[in-house]
């Protein structure tokens, strides 16, 4: 269910980082990031690539920037947590 809640916590905010959804979870961050890896392999995150037009994001694709990995919540991952709330 943590994968659940990973996916609500970033249907809610806009930007989170693995820091705060450790500690929300009570889970390290080479866990977070493990499962992060696996639902952008089943397809309820998409990695955000930074590029030269990204002026209306908050990282203004800086050099910082390009180091860290950014994701967005997909319509299967919305899907996803809508099935979840049903079964509860």
């Amino acid at each position: 269910m943590n994968e659940i809640r990973i996916l609500s916590i970033l249907s809610k905010e806009n930007i989170v980082d693995v820091d705060t959804l450790s500690r929300e979870l009570g889970l390290s961050n080479s866990t977070v990031r493990a499962m992060i890896d696996l639902m952008v392999h089943h397809g309820y995150l998409e990695e955000i690539r930074c590029g030269s037009s990204c002026s209306m994001c908050p990282m203004k694709c800086s050099s910082l920037s390009s180091k860290i990995k950014m994701y967005k919540l997909t319509e299967k991952g919305m899907g996803r947590i809508k099935s979840a709330q049903m079964v509860v």
